[in-house]
């Protein structure tokens, strides 16, 4: 069984599916109209690619706690680039998280104080920053509060970081691809957050 399945009407009504992406999905996958046919999430990366994947990431919260793994593994790609000096340590803390070794809250403790109102801010807008800003970025936004936009975030600093969004893309999609394909899902401690989605029956909103 696929990681994450979705369906073609459970993406649309999401509320997170723009007319381009969602003819682009309808397109590469033979069809003309939505239904509730399983659809594996690793078919919506190899058409739609790793942005829109990451984005439609909400329309899954069953595996939210997954998703702060995927948001690390993502930051892991750039941490060297950062111009933070702790940036190492605050992905290190969040890593003994991940294996149960100390709560979300302890480990946002490593982000320095100047940069911990960073981590919750999800208005950023990295294409003309330099490259150790983004990618300080994109470690902090692997502790972003909602860990279904986390990865979406890391990979939009990450992406600057490496170079911009079109060099960056094929390291960023095999990244989403190892984790889509794992046989066992990662299950971080904690409770799963809430659905921060409030469903819409029109096919209205893209990311930018």
């Amino acid at each position: 069984m696929p990681k994450i399945v979705t369906s073609l009407n459970k993406l649309r009504y999401s509320g997170r599916m723009c007319p381009e992406s969602w003819e682009l999905l309808l397109t590469g996958l033979s069809k003309v109209r939505s239904d509730d046919d399983p659809l594996d999430a690793l078919q919506c990366l190899s058409i739609c690619g790793p942005s829109d994947t990451l984005w439609q990431m909400p329309t899954h919260p069953e595996h939210s706690q997954s998703y702060r793994h995927l948001a690390a593994a993502l930051a892991r790609l750039v941490v060297h680039l950062a111009d933070e000096s702790s940036a190492a340590q605050i992905l290190k803390s969040l890593d003994q998280h991940l294996a149960g070794e100390m709560d979300l809250g302890d480990a946002l403790l490593s982000v320095p104080a100047h940069l911990r109102t960073l981590v919750d801010y999800d208005h950023h807008s990295w294409e003309f920053a330099e490259v150790g800003e983004a990618a300080t970025g994109a470690v902090l936004m692997a502790f972003y509060r909602d860990p279904c936009l986390s990865p979406f975030l890391v990979a939009e600093a990450a992406a600057h970081a490496l170079g911009g969004p079109e060099t960056a893309q094929a390291r960023i999609s095999e990244v989403i691809r190892d984790f889509l394909s794992a046989d066992d899902p990662h299950m971080p401690h904690g409770p799963h957050p809430a659905n921060l989605l409030s469903h819409r029956p029109e096919v209205t909103t893209c990311h930018e």
